[in-house]
């Protein structure tokens, strides 16, 4: 356990000497995307630090303020996560526009077949991360893709690209809008595979 927590210092931020670096580049970024999405989707709001004047330089996220964003949905099946992923402008890399439902992920082998039925045509992607002892209930990721994009480089070049990702935003933010009973059908399942796993590991 001791060697796991210096591994997570060693290479995460509770590294000795880490600090955020602010960059006012993507300040200014995240300023004229937050005009664009009051623009195409009000219906989106802009998350906390998507407000920052100069957030730090490994930012390559549009974080939504779930909450308000999705205030639709019941905080039971609410995602925790609702953003616009950047990339680093790199094909290779996350570019996606995704809603992140928390502890669902443990299930997604059981449910993956499912949840790609009842979505099929729609482009959507699943993901989770692999349970592990810090977090045996990963969340349950549900992605649309989208451009890269270069969050340190000129808006007015990329602002059809930035368009786009917010237009699937509004597409991922409908459908969760018109299938709040599907979801919920979704997490009731996922509840009981998580509750079954729970009961053959103890």
């Amino acid at each position: 356990m001791f060697r796991a927590d210096l591994l997570d210092q060693a290479s995460g931020k509770l590294r000795r000497g880490w600090q955020a670096v602010p960059n006012r580049v993507i300040g200014s970024f995240n300023a004229q995307y937050v005009s664009l999405l009051a623009q195409l989707a009000p219906m989106i709001k802009p998350g906390p630090s998507m407000l920052k004047d100069a957030p730090p330089d490994e930012s390559v996220s549009m974080i939504y303020d779930h909450n308000a964003s999705l205030g639709f949905l019941s905080q039971a099946i609410r995602p925790r996560r609702f953003a616009h992923e950047f990339g680093r402008n790199s094909e290779t890399r996350a570019n996606y526009v995704a809603v992140t439902f928390p502890g669902w992920g443990a299930a997604l082998p059981q449910i993956r077949g499912r949840l790609e039925a009842e979505t099929q045509s729609t482009g959507f992607l699943f993901g989770a991360s692999k349970p592990n002892p810090k977090r045996p209930r990963p969340g349950l990721l549900m992605a649309l893709p989208t451009p890269p994009i270069d969050n340190q480089a000129s808006f007015e070049s990329q602002a059809e690209k930035l368009r786009q990702g917010i237009e699937t935003a509004v597409r991922l933010r409908n459908w969760l809008h018109a299938n709040s009973s599907v979801i919920a059908s979704w997490g009731a399942e996922a509840e009981i595979i998580l509750q079954k796993q729970k009961g053959t590991l103890q």
